[in-house]
């Protein structure tokens, strides 16, 4: 199975509303990493959706995600997968989190958001702008530090 099939099968299962489906999930994310990519982030981004039954399955993903993505382009390739993640708008708060909550990954973070298309800009803002509005005190400062650098 090559990666693209791998990702379809995570995807038709990844509502995690039967037991089996759990070990499936796990060994599918086991497999991926024989031949680990970091492009493989943004494919992978793809299959979280919000309404799990096996939470503890998607921290899973994440887990291995952010393992795919680490080095010099973590924040883009985390960004473009929060782009992908359509039906998993609650799971990509949680990479935002890990970005905004690392120094090194906030600092670059303009950056980044300014090499995004205008629509995925638009995205990752709405969900950085909710982020605000959920938790002002602790991330408000550095969220409105990152809208005046992006629009700076």
């Amino acid at each position: 199975m090559d990666i693209d099939e791998k990702v379809s099968a995570l995807y038709k299962i990844r509502r995690l509303d039967k037991e089996e489906y759990v070990l499936i999930f796990d060994k599918l994310i086991q497999e991926i990493f024989t031949d680990p990519k970091p492009e493989y982030v943004i494919k992978l981004c793809a299959v979280f959706y919000d309404e799990v039954y096996f939470h503890e399955v998607m921290y899973g993903l994440i887990h291995a995600i952010e393992a795919l993505a680490k080095g010099e382009n973590y924040s883009c390739l985390i960004s473009l997968g929060i782009c992908n993640m359509a039906e998993g708008r609650d799971w990509s708060k949680i990479f935002i989190y890990g970005i905004l909550n690392t120094k090194d990954e906030l600092m670059k973070y303009p950056k980044v958001l300014r090499q995004l298309s205008e629509e995925q800009r638009r995205y990752i803002v709405g969900i950085l702008q909710e982020i605000k509005k959920e938790d002002e005190k602790k991330f408000g400062e550095r969220i409105f530090w990152i809208l005046s650098e992006v629009n700076g």
